[in-house]
């Protein structure tokens, strides 16, 4: 009689378990395994089926789960398929695949996919009959579909066919702390699921990825490291493989892995050519990984750090991309306007991207650090990264805002130790420790990406690269002494300013004159670096890739809009002037009900990848719907702009820009009396008087929204 106060039942091959395997049934393992867990599911009071070792269980069958399950066992506990199967498609080791259930642990053993006596060496395919390519769906080793709260950690997967673990339709799926070696598919592989996540596993591939995500939301990759088992024909593809296919919209998160020298792509995330149409809402961020000589494969072309396949919304932020084959980031594939109501868009931010190499396979024309093969479908946002040392350039079809060419000076690069040297403070892995050298990197990142966990002094802005917005980042340079000028050159725009001196005694009747000196003037031509349109009829959707900027009202709806610029080399720098020049295009060959008064106003604080009608940031609503500013008083929701200007009714656009003087805010935010926020724009009464510019998205530059600023030292 089993002790229902134990609640485990054990299972062993030397007879001393509640079930055992005997010898006459020792290659069909799974009959007496079952026996156990159905025991369980019949007997409420026991949770836990547990595999003793050392013994290796032999399965000619699919082991049954049940809902309410843990299975678990000794480290030398090994689940393993019998030689030459023969199962059928789809058909797992741990399973069922068919039915729906929850709450299922699985942990701390063995699973082995017994992969050379299932192959037929003579044609290298999976021995059934027909012979198949690994990856086709054989031999999984768990596989549960329409089921919840499965949770499989501390195992050891390894010689598969197939996938390690492989869901469909499921929620809340815990993958983690789990090593894999060389399988015939992915390590773990989620399909049109929820709240599925990946981490901690550390992955050698084999055929094709470490995690996959098709048609999931509100997952997670993190913390795994993944590479290829080696460079060989069968070494697999990308890291990780996240698909849209099904589903409208997906969202994962990737961060804090370590992938390196992967046969593919480090991470490739790609859109399925007959995708349902993309509702706008999607999002992949890609941040804080660690990659590095990815894409090995001679015979393939979408080879490189992370690559693009038309999936809207791709941030890749603060990573570093090394010594990559085929390009650090590009769009490239065949999409997908067909699908998408906006081009695709894919912001890359804050990254180290560095000697990329040439792929192998066709390797003219690649190699370059951010690459856009297909610039009619895709846009790439690129601003404020470090590219530098990349074999055929940094940039291909792109224009960059801000960003810097130079050795970022990362502590070793060869033993892949990115930490950016610094003078003040750089982590080491144990302690602080100061550096003859102080990294360009260092204070150059997004100037309105968050740098709060950064460690002081942190310089008030966050870091390029791997450890950027982390406590890990290394430490700025707060106090520089002040250094004599050099003497100032006389160019184009010169402006005359009186020395005010000391009185002294001069002789009666020689005055003393002014004396005049000339002071360089600059001016310089900035573009957005983010374009927010707020609308209220889609409160809750960014608009940020449209080629116009529009405000006013139509048809009951009201449209405002935010224009973010990096104003950093204007620190400490004498504002002269500054003008926000819109050019006004549309309506074409139409009046208005109503006159438009443009007004600029001083926006509160918001992040441009989230800012909605509604919202201020990921996690945050605007205290008033519509967008939060201040007026030129410094009132909050006041109504005295920093700037406006009249378009009368009766008025068409006449194909020219229309200046707004933005001198005074400007000023403001070179001084530091606010943190930059940009421009909010807002028409004065919005009743039926809906007009747009051009944006800063658009490829004209003639025609592009622009901030005109001159100064001098």
């Amino acid at each position: 009689m089993l002790d229902p106060n134990n609640q485990v039942i054990y299972v062993s091959g030397d007879g001393s378990g509640d079930f055992n395997v005997i010898e006459s049934m020792k290659y069909s393992a799974q009959t007496i395994i079952n026996k156990a867990i159905n025991y369980v599911k019949n007997h409420p009071t026991f949770k836990t089926v547990y595999l003793k070792g050392p013994f290796t269980y032999w399965v000619s069958g699919t082991i049954n789960c049940c809902s309410n399950l843990e299975l678990t066992g000794d480290s030398t506990a090994c689940v393993k398929l019998v030689n030459t199967a023969g199962w059928k498609k789809m058909v797992p080791l741990i399973g069922p695949y068919n039915e729906k259930l929850t709450n299922i642990s699985i942990h701390d053993f063995e699973i082995d996919g017994n992969h050379d006596g299932n192959f037929k060496p003579d044609v290298g395919k999976a021995q059934v009959f027909p012979y198949v390519n690994k990856g086709a769906g054989y031999y999984n080793l768990m596989y549960f579909t329409y089921s919840s709260n499965i949770f499989v950690y501390n195992m050891y997967l390894h010689d598969g066919h197939g996938d390690g673990l492989r869901v469909a339709n499921c929620t809340n799926v815990r993958f983690y702390k789990n090593t894999v070696n060389k399988l015939g598919h992915d390590a773990a592989f989620f399909l049109r699921s929820y709240d599925c996540h990946s981490y901690e596993n550390i992955v050698s591939i084999r055929t094709n990825s470490g995690t996959r995500m098709n048609d999931c939301n509100n997952s997670s990759i993190h913390d795994n490291r993944v590479w290829a088992y080696a460079n060989y024909w069968d070494a697999g593809n990308p890291g990780f493989q996240i698909e849209r296919q099904y589903k409208n919209e997906i969202s994962v998160d990737i961060y804090n892995n370590e992938i390196h020298d992967t046969y593919g792509c480090g991470i490739w995330v790609v859109c399925n050519e007959l995708a349902v149409k993309e509702s706008g809402k999607s999002k992949v961020y890609i941040h804080h990984n660690k990659i590095y000589g990815c894409g090995i494969n001679p015979n393939i072309y979408y080879v490189g750090g992370v690559i693009n396949f038309g999936i809207h919304n791709v941030i890749v932020e603060n990573n570093v991309i090394d010594e990559c084959y085929g390009h650090g980031v590009a769009c490239m594939g065949i999409v997908d306007s067909a699908v998408s109501e906006t081009p695709v868009a894919m912001y890359v931010r804050n990254n180290i991207i560095m000697n990329t190499k040439q792929r192998k396979y066709s390797p003219v024309g690649t190699g370059h650090g951010i690459h856009n093969r297909v610039a009619s479908t895709h846009k790439m946002y690129v601003n404020n990264n470090c590219v530098w040392n990349n074999f055929n350039g940094n940039y291909s079809n792109v224009t960059p805002f801000n960003d810097i060419n130079v050795d970022p000076l990362c502590v070793n690069d060869a033993q892949r130790d990115y930490h950016l040297e610094s003078t003040v403070g750089r982590w080491d892995g144990h302690k602080w420790v100061k550096d003859l050298a102080q990294s360009p990197c260092i204070d150059k990142g997004d100037p309105i990406s968050i740098y709060d966990a950064e460690p002081d002094p942190n310089g008030g802005r966050i870091n390029i690269g791997l450890y950027g917005g982390t406590r890990f980042a290394s430490k700025s340079v707060v106090d520089i002494a002040v250094e004599e000028p050099d003497k100032v050159e006389v160019e184009e725009h010169v402006v005359e300013e009186p020395i005010v001196e000391e009185p002294v005694e001069t002789p009666v009747g020689k005055p003393v004159e002014e004396v005049p000196v000339k002071v360089k003037q600059i001016t310089s031509i900035l573009y957005p670096v983010f374009n927010n349109r707020l609308k209220q009829a889609t409160p809750d959707v960014p608009l940020k890739t449209y080629t116009y900027s529009d405000v006013g009202a139509l048809g009951g709806n009201v449209y405002r809009c935010l224009e973010y610029f990096d104003l950093s080399e204007f620190d400490n720098k004498v504002i002269d002037k500054a003008e926000l020049k819109l050019y006004w295009y549309f309506p074409e060959n139409k009046t208005r009900a109503n006159d438009t008064i443009v007004e600029v106003y001083r926006p509160d604080t918001y992040t441009a990848i989230y800012a909605t009608w509604n919202n201020k940031n990921k996690t945050q609503k605007w205290a008033v719907p519509g967008g939060v500013w201040y007026d030129s008083k410094g009132t909050k929701q006041g109504r005295v702009p920093y700037a406006d200007i009249k378009f009368s009714k009766g008025k068409v656009p006449t194909d020219r820009y229309y200046s707004f003087d933005v001198t005074e805010l400007v000023k403001q935010y070179a001084t530091g009396v606010y943190p930059n926020t940009g421009f909010m724009l807002r028409a004065k009464d919005e009743n039926n008087n809906y007009i747009a510019f051009y944006s800063g998205n658009i490829q004209m530059t003639n025609k592009k929204l622009t901030l005109v600023v001159t100064y001098h030292e």
